[in-house]
C-alpha cells in the first residue's frame, strides 16, 4: 500500500493531473488518471519469487546427509499420504463412473485434464452454413447476431404520452461516489485496462476529489471521455443448449472500465430516485429498491386470489361460477442490444429526467466500441450503433423507463376495439424485459380466447412504436382453472402463441389463502 500511494503521488505530480472543463481536456484527464493508476498498480504488485539462492558453502556431502535424514523422518508420512491419495482417487473416479449415462458420457471425455479449457466449437456461418473457426470471423458473426437490429421502421412516437415536468439538474456528491467505489466487490471483472475497484479504493484518498470533479464535469458538458468508452465483451456459453454452433447459445457480457462504472452507478441511482419518486414504472418489479422476485410472485398470487374470491353479497351465478383466469407471458427480442437510442433519449425527455443527465446518457451511448474475447483471445474492435451495454449499472434503469408505458398503450389500443368488453385486462407484471398479463372473465373461456389475439396485436403495436419486436417463440398462454371446471378452448390457428395448460390451482380457497399466508 505504501509503495502504491508513493508511486501514485509521484505520478499525479509528474503528469500534473488538474481539473478540466472542456471535452478535450476531460479526455486527457481520464487517460492520464488511468495511466497513473496502472503505473502505481504495477509498481506495488508483488514480484514473482525466483527461489532461494544456493549457499556458497553447501556441498554434495551435506546434501546427501540432509536428503537421507529427510527420507528417514518422512518415510512413514509419505506412505500414508500415498495411500490416502490412492483411496481418494478410487472414490472420486468410482462416483464419476456411476454417474455416467448415455446422454452425459461425452461430458466426461476430458475429466482428467484438470482446469484447462477446451476451445469453443466452430460457429455455423449464417449464410453458407460452413463451420467458422477463425477468431475474427467468429467475432463478426457474434457482432452481427448481438448488436444488429431487425429492420423495423419505428412508428411515430405516441403523442398521447404526457410530458412530465423536467426535474432540475443535480450534481453528484462525495458520499454517492464513495458508495460506487466501495460498494461493488473487488472480484468483479475489470475493463480492458485491468483497473478494478480494488485499485480505485487504494487510490481513494489521493484521487477522490479528482474523480468527483471528472464525473460532474462530464455530466455538465454532456461528455463521456473516450478512454472510458472502451469495452471488452466476453461471450459465455448458456447452459443446457443442444448445440453451440449458433450465437444464440452464447450470452454477451460487457466489461466496462471501473471509473466509467462509478459514473454509470451514480447516474443509475439518480434515475432510480426519479422512477420511485414519480412512480414512472408501477408495473416493474425488478432492479428497483424494495422490489424483487419475491414481490413479483407474491403480487401474482395476491391478484389470482383476489380474482378467485367470491364476495359474500354475490348473486347466484357468481356463487356457482368462479372467474376464469389466463396468463399471457411475453419476452422482448434481444432487448438490451436492440433498444433504439434515439427513441430512448426521446422517451427520457418525455418522462421529465433532468436535461443534463439525459444529454450525458446520449454522449455515453454515442461512439461505443467493443472487442470480443473468445477463448481468451481478443478480437478487433467493432462499433456499437444501437442498444445499451448489458452489464452496465445504468442499463436496468434505462430499460425500466423504456418499458414503462406498455400497459397504458395496450389499454388504449384495446379500448378502440368493440366486442371484447366481456374479458378484462386485470394487471401487467414486468421483470425487466419479461412481461405477464393477467386476464379474466366471468363467462366462457371463449371470451378470453377472443381477447388474446387483440392483446398480442396491441403488444406488437407498442413494440413497433419503440422500434423493437416481441419474440413469438417465447410467447406463452397459461390457463388457470380448478377441478370441475370446463377446460379452455382449443388455440386459434391464426395466432402465433403456444397453448399451455397449467392445472396448478386446484386446491380450495381456504387452503390457497393459507398457503399464501405462509
Amino acid at each position: 500500500k505504501d509503495v502504491f500511494e508513493a508511486t501514485l503521488a509521484v505520478g499525479l505530480a509528474t503528469h500534473r493531473v488538474a481539473l478540466a472543463t472542456t471535452n478535450q481536456d476531460l479526455d486527457q484527464v481520464a487517460s492520464t488518471l488511468m495511466t497513473v493508476l496502472a503505473q502505481a498498480a504495477k509498481a506495488s504488485s508483488p514480484k514473482p519469487h525466483k527461489g532461494r539462492k544456493k549457499k556458497t558453502w553447501w556441498n554434495k556431502s551435506l546434501a546427501k546427509l540432509s536428503r537421507s535424514e529427510l527420507e528417514r523422518s518422512h518415510a512413514y508420512l509419505q506412505r500414508k499420504l500415498q495411500f490416502a491419495i490412492r483411496d481418494s482417487k478410487r472414490l472420486f473416479f468410482g462416483k464419476k463412473l456411476e454417474a455416467v449415462t448415455e446422454t452425459t458420457v461425452w461430458d466426461y471425455a476430458h475429466w482428467g485434464t484438470g482446469r484447462r479449457k477446451l476451445p469453443s466449437p466452430p460457429l455455423k456461418h449464417p449464410l453458407t452454413g460452413e463451420p467458422v473457426s477463425d477468431l475474427n470471423e467468429k467475432a463478426k458473426i457474434f457482432h452481427k447476431a448481438f448488436f444488429s437490429r431487425d429492420d423495423i421502421a419505428p412508428a411515430p412516437y405516441p403523442n398521447w404520452i404526457p410530458q412530465l415536468p423536467t426535474q432540475p439538474n443535480k450534481q453528484y456528491t462525495m458520499p454517492e461516489l464513495r458508495r460506487q467505489v466501495f460498494g461493488p466487490s473487488t472480484s468483479k471483472a475489470p475493463g480492458p485496462s485491468g483497473l478494478g475497484f480494488g485499485i480505485l479504493r487504494l487510490a481513494w484518498a489521493q484521487t477522490c476529489h479528482l474523480q468527483l470533479h471528472l464525473a460532474n464535469a462530464c455530466k455538465a458538458t454532456a461528455t463521456h471521455p473516450r478512454p472510458l468508452k472502451a469495452t471488452v465483451t466476453p461471450v459465455i456459453q448458456k447452459l443446457g443448449k443442444a448445440s453451440y454452433d449458433v450465437p444464440k447459445s452464447y450470452r454477451p457480457i460487457a466489461l466496462l472500465e471501473s471509473i466509467s462504472k462509478t459514473h454509470e452507478g451514480m447516474a443509475a441511482a439518480h434515475m432510480q430516485y426519479y422512477i420511485l419518486k414519480d412512480n414512472l414504472s408501477p408495473d416493474q418489479l425488478a432492479c428497483l429498491q424494495g422490489r424483487s422476485t419475491v414481490d413479483a410472485s407474491a403480487n401474482l398470487m395476491h391478484i389470482i386470489t383476489k380474482l378467485r374470491e367470491i364476495p359474500p353479497d354475490a348473486g347466484a351465478y357468481r356463487r356457482t361460477h368462479r372467474r376464469k383466469i389466463t396468463l399471457v407471458k411475453f419476452d422482448i427480442k434481444g432487448f438490451f442490444n436492440s433498444i433504439p437510442r434515439a427513441r430512448l433519449i426521446e422517451h427520457l425527455h418525455r418522462k421529465g429526467i433532468p436535461k443534463d443527465l439525459v444529454q450525458w446518457i446520449a454522449a455515453y451511448l454515442n461512439g461505443m466500441r467493443t472487442t470480443f474475447r473468445v477463448d481468451g483471445i481478443v478480437s478487433d474492435k467493432f462499433d456499437i450503433e444501437e442498444g445499451i451495454p448489458q452489464g452496465s449499472p445504468l442499463s436496468p434503469a434505462l430499460a425500466i423507463i423504456f418499458t414503462s408505458d406498455i400497459k397504458p398503450f395496450v389499454r388504449r389500443y384495446l379500448s378502440k376495439i368493440k366486442g371484447i368488453s366481456y374479458a378484462h385486462l386485470e394487471e401487467l407484471l414486468m421483470y425487466v424485459d419479461d412481461g405477464l398479463f393477467v386476464l379474466w372473465t366471468g363467462n366462457k373461456w371463449e371470451r378470453i380466447a377472443e381477447l388474446i389475439p387483440h392483446l398480442l396485436a396491441a403488444l406488437n403495436a407498442w413494440a413497433n412504436s419503440f422500434g423493437i419486436s416481441i419474440d413469438p417463440g417465447k410467447t406463452e398462454v397459461m390457463w388457470l382453472f380448478p377441478d370441475g371446471c370446463s377446460p379452455p378452448p382449443p388455440s386459434p390457428a391464426s395466432t402465433s402463441w403456444r397453448r399451455t395448460l397449467v392445472n396448478a390451482y386446484q386446491c380450495p380457497i381456504p387452503k390457497w389463502q393459507k398457503s399464501v399466508q405462509k
